[in-house]
């Protein structure tokens, strides 16, 4: 059937539709059928079918209709286009048809043509051949493309396919070259060369082959590589066609080629259709190569650099530095668009700039600029410099953005100090009122700040120094003018200092100044200017001489009072004397009528003890205990005295040692009491240590004295230091503080400051013996050695009493 359809179009004709480009059918009309006698490489390719399963067969029974979807009118258009042009013999269009395609069993693919039906007529004016154009215009009806492009594309087909002779024109004038080979075979049956039958016009300037019709391959181009025979061979056996592109050392050029075979297969006969691109291949090599140097720039590049394709900015480079600039794994950000891997910095800026540059090809330099970024597993602020260039392929096309960043933190920070700094130092130069200068060694001007100005009475911040001269005071001239010859007053550490009067030049107002400077010098120690800055010390100045009379005056007076109070301090002296005088003789005075009344008492006692009745003998017990309450007395008040005074020497005292004395002389009312003494390590202090003895003496007295009736005593003495700040002591000295606590009969600590006072008692004197005077002794002893002492007490639990003495 289709030997017979196609009998009457020449092989050459044929391979001429096949070899064009587009998706194009040749029908034979006979209603109803329309067999396909022709089919392009490109059809084939786009239906998956091949030319033999094609040709001969009814196109609607290759293509049937989409029995699934009603709107599937394509068949039913496409028949009567065809069927139109059968009958009026012209050209007919159809826009936007649907004609779904087959997929497998009863599966189609929704898709949408442009079709071109243009009749062929033959010697009697009939309609003998149809070509068929398709044109997949799926997408553009997807996109909902205006008509414009559509009517281009239906021009172009047009124009393209009206005729066989238009074909032949468009054969002779297309840059494609074109020719028919013929395979040479030899005994073996493998070919071994290929003989040129027919070319087209552009073959000789693809090619650089002249007269080639006739001739071998290996008569015009010695030397070609074999590889050229075995593939046209192969098309010559098989009859598939293929497409390759590859290249000849021999000719010096790269073809990309279409080879099929046509006319007999007996004929061996091949076809092609090929283009040099020795130019692309070259162009191609440079850009590989162009790109492989990139790829190592942004590799080995010191900084961290990166390369961006595409308007997503897609991460297609980066180097080791600017993944580590991201803070995340090359891996997350390779073949990624950047602002997904790190949406950290999309709402900062960036895909802003990345846009500009991709878009526009202008290049974006930020400096200094602040971004978010994951730092240890948290997102820190950093600052960068970067640089955003465009990146073109070899057509000037904008595919990418090349990226250079700079981390600049420390610098950043650095600056931002220095100008903090800057703005600190300027506002202490207010607030100090200071006033600022510099001084041009070579010129001889200086140059002062608005404040200085203000004080010379000066319009200009700039005036030859010779012209200040005459705003100081005339005995300062003298000292300021050696300055013009060079001759400074130099400090060991580079800084001049001096203190002048200036007379305002507008209103006559005396300044005093205190001004100091620093040399700078070049880099050949050369000295170039004196930059430094002034106070005015007017008001200092005056109130120190004030002062200075002031203190004078004090001084003298300060004299005189020391000249008093040491008068008064040895007139104190001789009454302290007197008074110690008069207590050791107040008290032996006193002893000695007690002791007699004590004796003599006694011996009336003995005398008379048996005459005395119950009521005698209470009244002789009472005189007793008054005389011995009244001795006790005398001695508390003796010894109250005694240290009414700070120690006049002191000394190392070992306390262990102190305790061990006071435990040895209290033994007998120790045992009495049945009492527990514990005694913890104690340190060694300078003191008094008779005073130290009768501290510690009376305080464990007072705990024996006050202990609870038939609960044997327990008294607890232990040391530790602590430091200042406790109880109203210096917080920056260091004190040992020493407690001794018992299990008394305690007391009610809104009496805590009551006990030491002098004769003042808790308890009755029947319940409990004393004078009253034991702690007032205590608390004399502690502050002579300037400490203090607390107490703090429980009813019924017992009491502790807190010395701090100084370390």
């Amino acid at each position: 059937m289709s030997q017979l359809i196609r009998q009457d179009i020449s092989s050459f004709q044929t391979s001429i539709f096949e070899a064009t480009r587009g998706m194009r059918f040749l029908f034979q009309p006979s209603p109803p059928h329309f067999f396909i006698v022709a089919v392009t490489q490109d059809m084939c390719e786009y239906v998956n079918m091949s030319k033999e399963e094609l040709i001969g067969k009814d196109v609607f029974e290759v293509f049937p209709a989409n029995p699934n979807d009603e709107k599937d009118s394509g068949q039913k258009d496409i028949r009567t286009s065809l069927e139109y042009v059968l009958r009026h013999k012209k050209e007919n269009q159809l826009e936007r048809v649907r004609y779904d395609v087959q997929l497998t069993g009863n599966r189609f693919r929704e898709r949408y043509w442009n079709i071109y039906d243009t009749p062929i007529l033959n010697e009697e004016g009939e309609v003998a051949y149809i070509i068929h154009t398709s044109d997949d215009v799926t997408e553009l009806v997807k996109a909902g493309e205006d008509q414009a492009a559509h009517q281009e594309l239906q021009v172009a087909y047009q124009k393209l396919l009206e005729s066989e002779e238009k074909y032949r024109s468009l054969f002779d004038a297309m840059d494609q070259g074109f020719c028919v080979l013929e395979i040479i075979f030899d005994e073996a049956d493998e070919p071994v060369d290929y003989r040129f039958l027919e070319i087209n016009p552009i073959f000789e300037k693809q090619t650089g082959l002249k007269n080639a019709v006739g001739k071998t391959a290996t008569e015009l181009v010695p030397g070609l590589e074999k590889h050229w025979f075995e593939l046209y061979g192969k098309v010559a056996l098989t009859g598939e066609a293929t497409r390759f592109s590859q290249g000849s050392e021999a000719m010096g050029r790269w073809y990309d080629v279409y080879a099929y075979r046509t006319g007999r297969p007996e004929a061996r006969r091949v076809a092609l259709l090929f283009t040099d691109v020795t130019d692309k291949k070259v162009a191609d090599k440079i850009l590989r190569q162009s790109e492989a140097n990139l790829r190592n720039i942004i590799l080995q590049a010191p900084v961290a650099m990166c390369l961006f394709k595409g308007e997503d900015h897609v991460v297609e480079i980066g180097n080791e530095l600017m993944f580590r600039f991201w803070g995340k794994d090359p891996v997350a950000f390779t073949g990624k668009p950047i602002f997904d891997t790190l949406p950290e910095a999309k709402s900062q800026g960036f895909e802003e700039m990345l846009n500009v540059v991709y878009l526009t090809g202008e290049t974006v330099k930020r400096f200094g600029v602040p971004v978010s970024l994951p730092r240890n597993e948290e997102i820190l602020t950093v600052y960068v410099d970067f640089v955003y260039e465009p990146y073109r392929e070899k057509d000037g096309t904008i595919t990418g953005v090349v990226a250079a960043a700079f981390e600049v933190t420390e610098q950043v920070l650095a600056r931002k100090k220095v100008e903090a700094a800057e703005v600190s130092l300027r506002n202490a130069i207010d607030i100090a009122a200071l006033g600022t200068w510099s001084y041009d060694v070579k010129t001889q001007n200086m140059t002062y700040s608005q404040r200085m100005m203000d004080w010379y009475g000066f319009d200009q911040p700039t005036e030859p120094y010779a012209t200040i001269l005459e705003s100081l005071h005339k005995e300062d001239q003298p000292r300021h003018h050696r300055y013009l010859v060079h001759d400074y007053d130099w400090k060991d550490d580079g800084t001049i200092a001096d203190v002048h009067t200036i007379i305002n030049r507008k209103t006559g107002r005396n300044y005093i100044i205190f001004s100091i400077g620093k040399q700078i010098r070049d880099e050949n120690g050369t000295l170039v200017r004196i930059e430094g800055m002034s106070r005015d010390v007017t008001m200092e100045h005056n109130t120190r001489q004030a002062l200075e009379t002031e203190v004078q005056q004090r001084t003298e007076q300060l004299a005189a009072a020391i000249d008093n109070l040491k008068t008064t301090n040895q007139e104190l002296q001789r009454s302290n004397a007197q008074l110690e005088e008069f207590a050791f003789a107040a008290s032996h005075d006193l002893k000695e009528p007690i002791r007699k009344i004590s004796i003599f008492t006694g011996r009336l006692k003995n005398q008379l003890a048996d005459k005395l009745g119950p009521e005698e003998r209470d009244i002789f017990r009472r005189v007793e205990n008054a005389s011995l309450r009244m001795n006790d007395l005398i001695n508390d008040l003796l010894h109250y005295s005694h240290v009414s005074h700070q120690p006049q020497q002191s000394e190392n005292v070992d306390l262990d040692e102190v305790l061990k004395r006071v435990i040895e002389v209290m033994e007998l009312s120790i045992e009495e009491k049945k009492a527990q003494v514990t005694v913890n390590e104690l340190p060694v202090l300078v003191g008094s240590k008779r005073q130290l003895q009768q501290l510690f003496q009376n305080l464990i007295s007072n705990s024996l004295k006050y202990s609870r009736p038939g609960v044997a005593p327990s008294i607890d003495i232990k040391s530790t230091i602590v430091s200042g700040g406790e109880e109203g002591l210096p917080a920056e000295k260091a004190y040992h503080l020493i407690t001794v606590t018992d299990n008394g009969i305690g007391f009610d600590n809104m009496y805590a400051e009551r006990i030491f006072q002098i004769f003042k008692r808790l308890q009755a004197r029947d319940e409990y013996e004393g004078t009253g005077v034991g702690l007032s002794i205590a608390r004399k002893v502690v502050e002579n050695h300037n400490g203090k002492i607390v107490a703090l007490g429980m009813p019924g639990e017992g009491a502790t009493f807190k010395i701090y003495l100084p370390v």
